[in-house]
């Protein structure tokens, strides 16, 4: 029953179909039910006049049918309202579908189903009753599952009620709890999304996902070839379009100018780069040349500690000779003196005493040591 807003072309053909099968049976109610919903698809395509032709045309109206007459003439000339909202025949549709949503009321028999409370919000709504208006769309959300046309249609209704009071965060979880029922649905015939669009880009200045959400609606007006939707859309494109394409011009400027900043940093670091690396090879050169100089140092470092080891033998072995030789001058002269002593002889006794020759010899000894070994 909902396949007349998926694809309005096929539909027709059907109930066309339906229609020669209802002339067949000879059923009359069953025909008047068929001219009903034809009429509901001609106008939710978009041809009000010929919807009004067809619902002008039922003479007399069973009572099994009038319920769903009263549904139709009221989307009818509620929709044409909506297509002329801005010229002198929107008022008298308005009082068409006014009066219609009356008898709706008036149609509604216990026990109530999601339905029924669906039309009493729109009543409500109607008169300016918000509150109970909100009250009526809950109760129908409650009883209708998000797969059925009815449960699309109140959580709108409410999020243009929360939208109206301002309510935003209110609104947002209406509208998109409606467009994901359209979604389920798979409708084509949808209002939700532009709504969103629309608030995305005025209110939340997501621009961009508006123009996205705007473009899919777009695309099922199209394809549904549904006259109405596809004005609301041309209305709020022009807007929506041109703040996407102020924002994307910001964006690509703000992105030239990150790119911008992005290239003089790689040329600071290259040029960095650069510097650093001619200064490492400095610094390598000059710690080669010190490592150069460290190894000859070392290497001087170990000839003279050879040269050391050399000296440290040979003076070892000089003063050992020397000390020999002065203990041996010694103990000649301790013997000599002794020995003048027991047969004196003044000359040899006094040129004994005299110490003269002795540090004479001394002194010889050790200027020839410091010659060899300490010069």
């Amino acid at each position: 029953h909902l396949y007349f807003l998926l694809n309005a072309d096929s539909a027709m053909v059907y109930a066309d179909l339906a229609s020669s099968l209802s002339d067949q049976l000879d059923d009359p109610i069953a025909k008047q039910r068929l001219v009903i919903e034809e009429a509901q698809l001609l106008a939710t395509v978009g041809y009000f006049e010929e919807a009004h032709k067809l619902l002008s045309s039922i003479q007399p109206l069973y009572e099994s049918n009038k319920r769903k007459f009263y549904e139709v003439a009221y989307w009818t000339y509620f929709v044409w309202a909506e297509y002329n909202a801005h010229s002198p025949y929107f008022a008298e549709y308005e009082m068409l579908f006014i009066a219609y949503a009356d008898s709706i009321i008036q149609s509604i028999q216990s026990p109530l189903t999601g339905e029924d409370y669906y039309w009493m919000g729109e009543y409500e709504k109607l008169k300016g009753n918000y509150t109970q208006a909100e009250a009526y769309y809950k109760q129908s959300m409650q009883l209708v599952p998000n797969t059925e046309r009815t449960y699309a249609s109140g959580s709108c209704a409410l999020a243009f009620i929360y939208l109206g009071q301002k309510r935003y965060e209110e609104f947002e979880q209406a509208i998109i709890l409606s467009a994901i029922s359209d979604q389920v649905c798979a409708l084509k015939e949808n209002l939700s999304l532009q709504v969103l669009a629309e608030y995305l880009a005025n209110i939340k200045g997501d621009r961009q996902r508006a123009y996205r959400y705007l473009y899919i609606s777009l695309n099922d007006a199209i394809q549904y070839n549904n006259r109405l939707r596809l004005i609301e859309v041309a209305r709020k494109f022009p807007n929506v379009v041109f703040s996407y394409q102020q924002t994307e011009k910001k964006y690509q400027k703000a992105q030239l100018w990150v790119i911008g900043l992005i290239s003089v940093l790689v040329i600071v670091l290259i040029i960095a780069l650069i510097i650093i690396s001619k200064e490492r090879n400095k610094v390598q050169q000059q710690h080669n040349k010190v490592d150069s100089i460290n190894k000859q140092l070392q290497s001087v470092n170990d000839q003279l500690k050879a040269t050391n080891r050399t000296r440290e033998k040979y003076a070892g072995l000089f003063i050992e000779l020397s000390a020999s030789y002065v203990a041996k001058y010694n103990k000649f002269y301790r013997e000599v003196s002794e020995r003048v002593k027991i047969h004196p002889s003044n000359e040899l006794l006094i040129l004994l005493h005299n110490n003269r020759v002795k540090d004479v010899d001394s002194k010889a000894f050790f200027l020839d040591f410091d010659a060899a070994f300490l010069a």
